[in-house]
């Protein structure tokens, strides 16, 4: 298992929309690329639309998050949506596990299931509180959510798999 706060060679990605999440990984994953990190284009793309379900659908039961996030998560909400996510954060304990993309996933359907996720959370409300960071408006699940694409995305690289 890589460690992938130490990879480099990741590509700088900045989105405005779920447009431009949509357009980058269909343009990176559907012609020859590598990966840099510990999954598959297809399971980035999975796991990629769960937090975009998420925040249409609510979280799934038996998830919560620990108290120092309820906390300090609000006050790091303003640094997520400006700077994104670092690489090699992991979940908290009682989080962990509900982001797993499907196991042998498909490219195609890891790709339909995060253009669903995204046409949905459009067309739909959003629920009002994330466990992370608290409270946030539409437009800022979408950056939230934008910010978090673009760290998946930058491990996918376009080129021949044999220069990975």
């Amino acid at each position: 298992m890589k460690n992938t706060k130490q990879v480099t060679g990741r590509r700088e990605l900045r989105f405005d929309s779920f447009d431009d999440v949509l357009a980058d990984a269909e343009q990176v994953t559907f012609q020859p690329h590598h990966t840099l990190g510990n999954w598959t284009a297809a399971e980035n793309l999975d796991h990629m639309a769960i937090p975009i379900e998420w925040a249409t659908d609510g979280y799934p039961a038996g998830m919560s998050a620990p108290l120092f996030f309820k906390v300090v998560g609000p006050m790091l909400k303003g640094r997520f949506l400006k700077k994104g996510f670092p690489a090699g954060i992991e979940p908290p304990p009682t989080m962990a596990g509900f982001g797993t993309p499907r196991e042998n996933v498909s490219l195609e359907d890891a790709m339909q299931r995060l253009r669903t996720a995204i046409e949905r959370f459009k067309a739909n409300g959003t629920i009002e509180k994330n466990l992370l960071v608290g409270r946030m408006s539409k437009p800022q699940w979408e950056q939230f959510n934008c910010r978090h694409c673009e760290l998946h995305l930058s491990f996918i690289v376009p080129g021949d798999s044999a220069k990975a």
